[in-house]
């Protein structure tokens, strides 16, 4: 396959998406290999018939609905003495006598989906050793305006019974994000063998996956080349002792987009849907919770950047009720600040009464010390969730939201000077932080780091995509109209001595102020 293009994406040039690289001998390629030797069938030369067929109509539940223009079919065949080419040698030897090798395209235009049949007949195999080999070698090319963000999303990955593999430029986390280091940085080639599934490459919006029609065992061979930075897939096929071996696969070339995956898995049940990433297990639910917010919403507010405010403001509103609890114990702890001070001070050789007198005076004014950090626990697979989708979601995906922001997949770059480019957006979404931090109430002896914090936040939000940067700004600009709109805490009883300290048997207690 020379080209595959997608009329409805374009790349960094505004050409239609090609997911073939041009200086590749092709996506899909076909060879029979053996100890003995490989008979590479590019380079032989196949007949074409080409015909049509009636569309078949979808099943229920799947399919796409309306298709009516019929399925074009493309059936290549070669059949004669192909050309072998020995394992330790460049000379080429007669391959066997009579080898008829055919493989069948069925391409429905209303879908990106397609069929290809493999059928090889006429290779003797009694030890078992010769394997069909097809796959996607050259890998997914470029799409993006920056190929760095790209990088660590390209892959070849599998489905090998219940197992995933992922052989990538970027380690996942297991929590949505990908980062550097991973098995494809080596560069050279890595094998994984099981019940294969499914297998892809991949970048990060754009896939080409082998669906094989039933379980076969299979070798997924991907190979890297950090250079280029490319990553490819092959598969090795087991081939019959003898008679003919038929493999059909659904192959599916195009965006990794959550609804045209499970509309697909619908109809070959294999899990496909596990291509886009979503993170482990405990996060890959709130992820789905999300996407599926963004398109729903998306179908009734045509303007992505309004969707993302209004997921801010959504998930703002369920935690109101822990940052309210939060604000309330932070507020405490602070207005129990010189108490707790001098409590430390008078037991400061007593590390055991110290601890004793601080739990009773948290005791004795319902003050929680892990309050302000629970809520955020709570939080934190939401927060890793939405930076999951946000960073991937092929829906954002050249969308404008308005003024300077053209493009919520990327960065809100609006000049560059010496090469340096200048993103409004972090910066706002920094002074936001700064101006909830005045607001919170914290350890003075803690200022220097949360000054810091907006600092070092800025400089890792300010290559990432607008979309997270825009949710991330709104969601501080809704805390802090919480803060401001919440009451003031009634005064502590904190005036005098608050904690009985331990006197001598006999000897007139201090009371405690307010008593």
């Amino acid at each position: 396959m020379r080209s595959w293009r997608l009329k409805d994406y374009t790349n960094a040039e505004g050409q239609l998406v090609e997911l073939v690289p041009a200086d590749s001998l092709g996506a899909l390629a076909m060879r029979i290999e053996s100890p003995e030797g490989t008979i590479d069938l590019s380079r032989t030369v196949f007949s074409l018939q080409q015909s049509e067929e009636a569309p078949v109509p979808p099943a229920s539940g799947g399919g796409a609905a309306g298709a009516s223009a019929p399925i074009r079919v493309l059936r290549f065949v070669a059949e004669g003495p192909l050309v072998s080419t020995p394992a330790d040698s460049a000379a080429a030897a007669p391959g066997p006598a009579i080898v008829k090798v055919e493989r069948v395209f069925r391409i429905d235009p209303s879908r990106y989906d397609s069929e290809m049949e493999i059928l090889v007949s006429g290779i003797s195999n009694p030890r078992l050793d010769h394997h069909i080999v097809v796959g996607w070698e050259p890998g997914i090319p470029d799409q993006e305006v920056n190929p760095r963000s790209e990088r660590p999303y390209k892959a070849a990955e599998a489905l090998l019974g219940r197992e995933m593999v992922k052989d990538a430029f970027g380690g996942s986390t297991g929590l949505g994000c990908s980062c550097s280091g991973g098995k494809a940085s080596r560069g050279g080639e890595r094998s994984y063998e099981g019940m294969l599934q499914w297998a892809c490459v991949r970048g990060k919006y754009f896939t080409g996956v082998l669906v094989p029609e039933r379980e076969v065992e299979a070798t997924m061979i991907a190979g890297s080349d950090p250079a280029r930075g490319t990553v490819g897939m092959r598969l090795l096929l087991p081939l019959a002792d003898e008679g003919t071996t038929g493999q059909r696969f659904t192959v599916y070339c195009g965006p990794i987009d959550y609804g045209r995956l499970k509309e697909l898995d619908a109809r070959v049940h294999r899990q496909v849907t596990r291509v886009v990433d979503f993170g482990g297990k405990w996060i890959a639910p709130i992820s789905k919770a999300t996407q599926w917010f963004l398109t729903t919403v998306h179908s009734a507010v045509p303007n992505y950047g309004i969707v993302i405010l209004l997921l801010a403001l959504f998930v703002r509103v369920i935690f109101h009720p822990l940052t309210v609890k939060s604000l309330h114990s932070q507020r405490k702890l602070q207005m129990l600040k010189p108490e707790l001070d001098r409590v430390n001070a008078e037991y400061k050789n007593n590390p055991e009464m110290r601890t004793k007198k601080i739990m009773e005076l948290h005791k004795q004014h319902g003050v929680n010390p892990l309050g302000g950090c629970l809520p955020l626990l709570v939080q934190m697979p939401v927060i890793w969730a939405l930076y999951n989708v946000l960073m991937n979601s092929i829906e954002l995906r050249k969308e404008p939201f308005g003024l300077w922001i053209s493009d919520l997949s990327a960065p809100d770059t609006i000049a560059r000077i010496a090469g340096i480019p200048i993103n409004p957006l972090p910066v706002l979404m920094a002074l936001t932080m700064f101006w909830q931090q005045k607001l919170t109430p914290t350890d003075p002896r803690q200022a220097p780091m949360l000054i810091m914090m907006p600092i070092l936040m800025t400089f890792f939000f300010y290559g990432l995509p607008s979309g997270l940067v825009f949710y991330w700004t709104v969601t501080n600009l809704l805390a802090i109209g919480q803060q401001l709109t919440m009451k003031p805490l009634p005064e502590l009883a904190t005036t005098g001595t608050s904690v009985t300290p331990d006197v001598p048997r006999g000897s007139r207690r201090v009371k405690r102020s307010g008593k």
